[in-house]
Parts: C-alpha cells; structure tokens; sequence
C-alpha cells in the first residue's frame, strides 16, 4: 500500500471528529454533566477542611501519632514509602478506568446509533470506515477527557480560593498520611503521564470501537461495553495487586504487557522500578498495537455496517478482518 492509499484511509477524519463534537456538546444532557461536575469540584476542598476541621474539635487534646519507617526510608527521605506506592498505583489506575468505562459506553453507543439509523451508509459515501470511525472515537475521547479536566481544574481552583479563607490542613493532612507530599511533580511527571494517558486511552477506546461495530442492535450495547470493562479490570487489578511489590524483572514485565502496562507503565518509571528505555519501549508497543487494532476495527466496521443478524463470535470477527 502506497503513501497516498494509506492518506486515503483517513482523509476525512477532522470532518467527522468535527461534527461528533458538535453533536456532543449540543446535547443538554452533556452540558449540563460538565457543569455538575465543575460544581461538584469547587465544593470538594471547602466541605473535606470543614469535616477535617469537625473531626479535630471533637477529639482529645493530647492525641499524637506514631510514625514507623524503615532504615533506608529514614536515610532517603525523597524515596516513595511503601504506602505512597500503592495510593500511587491506585489512584492512576483508578484514573484510566474511570476514562474506559465513560467512554466505552458512549462510544459503543454511538456507533450502534449511526448503524441503527442508516446515517453511517451516507457518510461512507465520502468517508472511508478508518476516518468515520476515527474520528467519532477521537471526538469522544476529546469529549471525555475535557469531562476530566474541568473537574481537576475545579479542584485546584477550589484548593487556591479555600486555603485564602479556611483551614486546609485536613486536604493536605491526607496527603501527608499517603506519603504523597514527597512526590515531585514536574514537567517532565506531567508529560508522561499525559501521554501514557492518551496512549492506553486510545487502546481502549478503539477496542470499544471494535466491539461497537460487532453490534447489530441496541441491546447488544450493554453486552459489548461489558466485555470492553472486564478487559480493562483484568489490566486494573494486576498492577494493583503487584505492582507494590515487584522490582525488577516484574516490575519490566507490568510495564510492557500492552493492556496491564496501560495502568502500570507511568507508575513503575515515577517509582523508579523501570527506567526511561523500558518506559519508551512500552510506549512502542502501545503504539504498534494502537495501529494494529485501528486497520483490524476498519476492515470489522466496514463489513459489518450492512449487517444484521445474531451476535458474531471472535471467529466471525476475525473473519471480517482478513484474518
């Protein structure tokens, strides 16, 4: 395949993001969510200070804690405790699942909509599959992850006007207790984790995609997002349960296995169990399976928009794909 004929196969992919992304943000529904959500986070800081606050005067005035650490904690303080480590992995990992459950369901859904309703017929005129897919999966995405941005917009906004008139020492008293205050984030943190985000989130959302386009009726959505979160569980849960514990060959091991590395790569480089070469790779093979899995769900959703009948198996899927 020539350099033109791959530039065919995506040529259209701004028109369609552009107009998903309208269709989304014209929804009263859609608006009304980001706004909840930006409330919702303005209100967060206020109300933990006046609950920590609450929670002070009620106990003893003599009250002390106790902290036990080992030796080398003691003589590296900026090395990551244990417990920092694991409130680490699992609020990212929390993160990435909230970002595939959101969008697995709205992506699915939208693809099953346009085949329900015929329109996917009429922009396949102009559009190849890959473009017309792509690009309602990229405008989700976008979607989603301004959904998340608002929110933590909202939250240091609400930590910045808080601390000028109250109290904020129970937020950050909690932060303290997770062991996270030692952790230093700068540009560099930031980019990686932005893009080990984008990476695993596009995963994910082209695995919705495919599974979307395997639909032939409404009621099979609930089914296919199903299968899209359990695959995202399998990845959540491994690095949680391990990822505290592994060094080494193990900890290569979460980093590089393309769905458990989705929740588990930033964390392992931040913490120092990988380095940046194996950080790099993984983003290798994120991007090598990303690729496969975009001409594998084109060539499934173009032979599969006519269709309609019983659910296809993986067989039939593979089928559909030239496998």
């Amino acid at each position: 395949m020539n350099m033109s004929e791959k530039k065919s196969r995506i040529q259209g992919t701004g028109k369609v993001y552009r107009f998903t992304i309208a269709q989304l943000m014209k929804s009263r529904t859609n608006r009304w969510t980001l706004l909840l959500l930006l409330i919702f986070a303005l209100a967060s800081v206020p109300l933990m200070s006046l609950t920590g606050q609450e929670s002070a005067g009620t106990g003893s005035a003599g009250s002390f804690t106790v902290q036990v650490e080992t030796l080398t904690a003691y003589e590296n303080p900026e090395l990551l405790s244990s417990d920092a480590k694991f409130v680490l992995q699992y609020g990212y990992s929390i993160l990435v699942l909230m970002l595939i459950t959101i969008s697995s369901s709205y992506i699915i859904r939208s693809v099953v909509e346009e085949k329900a309703s015929r329109l996917v017929e009429f922009l396949m005129v102009s559009v190849k599959p890959l473009a017309l897919i792509l690009g309602k999966i990229l405008a989700v995405m976008t979607y989603i992850f301004v959904m998340f941005a608002v929110t933590a917009a909202g939250l240091v906004c609400s930590y910045i006007i808080t601390a000028r008139f109250m109290d904020v020492g129970a937020v950050r008293g909690l932060l303290e207790q997770a062991g996270l205050t030692s952790l230093e984030i700068g540009p560099q943190t930031v980019l990686i984790t932005v893009v080990s985000l984008v990476l695993g989130y596009l995963t994910f959302s082209i695995l919705a995609g495919l599974s979307g386009a395997a639909c032939s009726n409404m009621e099979e959505v609930e089914g296919a997002a199903t299968q899209v979160v359990i695959l995202g569980l399998i990845g959540y849960m491994v690095p949680v349960i391990f990822g505290n514990t592994v060094s080494g060959t193990g900890a290569v091991l979460l980093a590089l296995c393309p769905v458990v590395s989705v929740f588990s790569a930033p964390v392992q480089f931040v913490t120092e169990a990988v380095g940046l070469p194996i950080l790099l790779a993984s983003w290798g093979i994120q991007a090598a399976v990303i690729c496969i899995l975009s001409v594998f769900m084109a060539k499934v959703y173009g032979g599969l928009i006519m269709y309609r009948g019983r659910k296809l198996q993986m067989k039939d899927l593979l089928k559909k794909g030239g496998f």
